[in-house]
């Protein structure tokens, strides 16, 4: 039976479609421009099929090529995607004037990131002057295990969810702070699940304080998590934690209510007083 659903799956499969994809997705990063040798290496693909695959991106629109050197690059029509997305999806309708409002309050960098797999993908950015890097932008991917907003959305998961998703990850120390211990990981995940928000302090990015929290839609599941942001210059961690907990938990349920998140689900993400 299951080897029948299997066969289906895979005949509903378009092969050509799926290596378009990987062309796209080999402009990651760092990744500006790429020739057709570049792109074959970094994909697996054929020479002569990357070279279909791309000449067929730039037809449409999606590639742009430099005449200087003949290389590739992503096309600004691939933003119309990330549009589409980001006028489509209602927990950023419903969450942006809260998080403008969030941003505001608390003259912070504020951030909504959604669970991709064994990362988090970030769709919306408010960026403080004192806190703007280069990479802080709309559709940046950090991984789930060291980060804030990844951290806040595993522990509104169920237990095992959440450990498939930690063992999977690649769990490198990124700084010498970062937490990579599966079961202190599991640990950390049911202290954020007690607080209700998650505390990250230089796991991910040096001199860098996060404070996050998850999103609950109307089935009680975590469809995403606010991020607070800020440089961490050795201050009183307690002292932030009482200045900002309070306005990102009221952020979140004001948000998840507004998704019709069950009363129950709410509970847990209420400061306590």
């Amino acid at each position: 039976m299951n080897s029948g659903k299997e066969q289906q799956t895979r005949s509903l499969f378009v092969g050509s479609l799926a290596k378009g994809f990987q062309v796209l997705e080999a402009f990651e990063s760092g990744r500006r421009e790429l020739g057709i040798t570049d792109i074959a290496r970094i994909t697996g693909l054929e020479k002569s099929a990357a070279s279909r695959i791309v000449q067929t991106m730039f037809k449409l629109g999606y590639l742009s090529q430099n005449p200087a050197n003949r290389r590739y690059s992503l096309s600004a029509k691939m933003l119309t995607g990330a549009f589409n997305f980001l006028n489509a999806n209602p927990v950023i309708e419903v969450a942006m004037p809260r998080l403008v409002g969030l941003s505001d309050a608390i003259g912070r960098s504020v951030a909504l990131c959604i669970l991709s797999d064994i990362e988090v993908i970030y769709a919306v950015r408010l960026e403080r002057r004192e806190f703007y890097y280069p990479t802080g932008h709309i559709g940046e991917r950090q991984p789930v295990y060291c980060t804030s907003g990844g951290r806040a959305i595993l522990s509104a998961l169920p237990r095992e969810t959440a450990r498939d998703l930690l063992e999977r990850s690649d769990r490198r120390k990124l700084t010498p702070h970062t937490k990579t211990d599966l079961d202190e990981l599991m640990d950390e995940l049911k202290k954020v699940s007690r607080q209700s928000y998650c505390i990250q302090v230089e796991e991910y990015i040096s001199n860098e304080i996060n404070f996050s929290a998850p999103v609950i839609n109307g089935e009680a599941e975590p469809v995403a998590a606010v991020v607070v942001s800020q440089l961490f210059r050795k201050k009183d961690v307690a002292e932030l934690e009482a200045e900002l907990a309070p306005l990102l938990l009221q952020t979140v349920n004001e948000i998840s209510i507004a998704l019709g998140a069950p009363r129950k689900a709410l509970q847990s993400l209420i400061p306590n007083n």
